[in-house]
């Protein structure tokens, strides 16, 4: 296949960037891992270009790539110490703006910060499927070979983390 020919036809996984920023967003907690996340899948996409079977789910396999990056992103940070302390990030120029960074602050208005807090509070274990439920639009097929676990596990997950997340926003509501 020649680079032209390549470049074509990865339009179509560029047309899923908006939710894989998204969902790496929520996965990863702030926009500038979400950014180097995002950066990573899509070099890693664009790399094994020629193992994506055209005709099949692109959004699917590109999520896929996500959860693994994701993954092996984590094993990677346990093993470094933190880069520098916030006393130090307070510190930057507050002008410093580039288009990944408003396309964070769109997104993060997007979803109101109760909805985001009670997400990152749910147990490891849930906030993967149901990121890749509400943001990915993922059946329970879908999430279950994304993750690579039976389909009955990616049900009871959803079902135990809206129920985690319905308690919290409840409680949420009724302090108001």
């Amino acid at each position: 296949m020649s680079v032209l020919n390549k470049n074509d036809s990865f339009r179509e996984a560029l047309n899923s960037s908006g939710s894989i920023y998204k969902a790496a967003c929520y996965l990863s907690g702030n926009s500038a891992e979400a950014d180097d996340l995002v950066q990573d899948v899509y070099l890693k996409a664009y790399a094994n270009w020629g193992k994506y079977k055209p005709g099949t789910n692109c959004k699917a396999w590109l999520f896929t790539i996500l959860h693994n990056t994701r993954i092996n992103q984590l094993n990677r940070d346990a093993k470094k110490p933190e880069a520098m302390p916030n006393e130090k990030l307070e510190m930057l120029p507050a002008n410093v703006i580039t288009p990944a960074v408003e396309l964070s602050k769109v997104v993060e208005e997007m979803v109101a910060d109760e909805i985001k807090a009670a997400i990152k509070k749910l147990p490891a274990e849930y906030i993967e499927p149901i990121v890749l439920a509400w943001v990915g639009d993922f059946s329970y097929a879908e999430i279950s070979e994304i993750l690579g676990c039976p389909v009955g596990t990616v049900m009871s997950r959803l079902h135990r983390a809206r129920a985690l997340l319905r308690g919290a926003l409840t409680e949420y509501l009724n302090k108001k």
